[in-house]
């Protein structure tokens, strides 16, 4: 059965330039938009969380926040790039607001760490490491440090996403690092197991340009490529989101470990199957 298709609220997004590591902080809106009755609280309902993220980040967070907010969730920007010992000092500033963190997403894919393109066989040593510090170490150290303030029933989730700003030539590298990251989610489900902790992720598709062209989207794949695809299409940032709420609330409850694909099947085929040469 299909979720009821309704309008979703946008949710306010930073713009460039912002100097705090907490980009902005969003309080839940009702009534929920997936609800049948307006009066049934939403699945996010009283959850607080922290969501982290990068500028470059933000075209694809607009269509995957409104779900999470639409369910109840409060949650806070913060730039992903915030280092220990000031990565503590947020965690406390948010807990004494909100009493305690319930979950936790990070936007493992970002702009600028190497993943534009090109044979995998070419992959200098600089990027490679520069995509495996950003998109895997760096939601371990992260979850590290956010386990201390997660009670029981936590779940962190790392989103990713195929990004570029041009059209991809090969797909090698971006395939390895989320090879790498599904590794890391289980090793992490089973350290944080043990405090009640759910560790899951999502490996999104190449997602549904709905901005106006203006001379190469980073968030399109070529037309060929979404015919081959199961579904015969991309997903949407929307779709992303239904997902993480998924993830993210009781619904998912007995979950951990799992790599969730929200890609319209191009994992069944293939990403670097379809990329044009």
């Amino acid at each position: 059965m299909n979720m009821p298709s309704q309008r979703l609220m946008p949710v306010p997004l930073p713009t460039p330039g912002a100097d705090s590591p907490i980009l902005a902080k969003h309080t839940a809106r009702s009534p929920d938009a997936f609800a049948s009755d307006a009066r049934r609280p939403g699945l996010l309902s009283d959850a607080r969380g922290i969501i982290f993220t990068d500028l470059g980040s933000l075209g694809a967070l607009a269509g995957i926040l409104p779900p999470i907010s639409a369910q109840g969730a409060t949650f806070a920007l913060v730039d992903r790039q915030i280092r220990a010992p000031q990565l503590d000092k947020v965690l406390a500033r948010l807990c004494d607001d909100w009493g305690q963190l319930d979950f936790l997403i990070h936007c493992a894919m970002p702009a600028g760490t190497g993943l534009q393109g090109g044979p995998y066989v070419d992959t200098d040593v600089a990027a490679f490491q520069a995509a495996m510090a950003c998109c895997v170490h760096r939601f371990a150290e992260i979850a590290g440090h956010a386990r201390h303030v997660m009670g029981p029933g936590g779940s962190l989730l790392s989103l990713n996403w195929p990004s570029t700003d041009r059209p991809r030539q090969d797909q090698g590298l971006f395939d390895v690092v989320c090879a790498a990251q599904a590794a890391s989610v289980r090793c992490l489900a089973q350290d944080l197991g043990t405090k009640g902790l759910r560790v899951n992720a999502i490996a999104g598709g190449p997602l549904r340009n709905t901005a106006p062209d203006r001379g190469g989207s980073r968030l399109a794949l070529p037309i060929a490529g979404r015919h081959r695809a199961p579904l015969r299409r991309d997903v949407t940032p929307e779709e992303i989101g239904k997902a993480a709420v998924y993830l993210l609330s009781a619904l998912s409850s007995g979950t951990t470990g799992v790599t969730l694909h929200v890609d319209a099947g191009h994992h069944v085929i293939g990403l670097r199957s379809i990329a044009p040469r």
